[in-house]
């Protein structure tokens, strides 16, 4: 993560605090992905559900289940498998549901980095003015060596409306990270929760 620090270095959604500040006490629970499913999905990316399997989130869409932090299957040959991301369109024993790891409680605050996605990078940070706002992500490819996301808060989407995936809530307390007086500062991280979550009827607050 970058932290302020002017280096782009995202690694998706990373659980944090319960939104009353107590520290996020590591619970996830099981959702199945189906068999074959075509879409990677990396330790840190935004997760939704389709037809009862666990899908790959999109900005500014689908509401929101929460994050991925791991998956469980048998591979084709029956061996169990642990894996930090799911790689797209893997075929299961007997094509049995693979069982993903979600950190689904919709008052956890998540730390992510902040980035432009116009390019070249203009406004790659958030400011305190912006906090409370709402905005959406910007799905990185994610590593296969580390498993990791490289999913990024999208800088171009800070604004008001209730269905933008994210509300910022703070910046991440880290010396340095804050609203950045020159561009060794850029690309910090803030807090925040999912605003538009299923189990919060889909559908967010407006940002103010």
């Amino acid at each position: 993560m970058s932290y302020g620090n002017g280096q782009n270095s995202p690694k998706g959604f990373l659980p944090s605090t319960y939104l009353n500040g107590a520290v996020w006490d590591g619970q996830t629970l099981d959702y199945p992905i189906a068999s074959g499913y075509a879409t990677s999905i990396f330790t840190g990316d935004p997760v939704t559900t389709t037809n009862g399997y666990l899908a790959i989130g999109a900005a500014g869409t689908n509401p929101l289940v929460g994050v991925f932090q791991g998956v469980k299957y048998y591979d084709s040959t029956g061996n169990p498998q642990f894996s930090k991301y799911w790689p797209a369109s893997t075929v299961t024993f007997q094509t049995q549901d693979a069982q993903a790891m979600i950190v689904n409680d919709a008052n956890v605050m998540f730390d992510i980095q902040v980035d432009d996605s116009t390019g070249p990078h203009t406004h790659p940070y958030a400011s305190q003015s912006n906090m409370g706002f709402n905005a959406s992500f910007v799905l990185g490819s994610g590593s296969t060596a580390t498993g990791l996301s490289s999913t990024y808060l999208d800088y171009t989407t800070i604004n008001t409306g209730a269905t933008l995936n994210l509300k910022l809530i703070k910046f991440v307390p880290v010396p340095g990270n804050g609203t950045p007086t020159s561009s060794a500062q850029w690309y910090n991280n803030v807090l925040v929760i999912i605003n538009n979550h299923k189990y919060k009827g889909g559908t967010g607050t407006l940002g103010s």
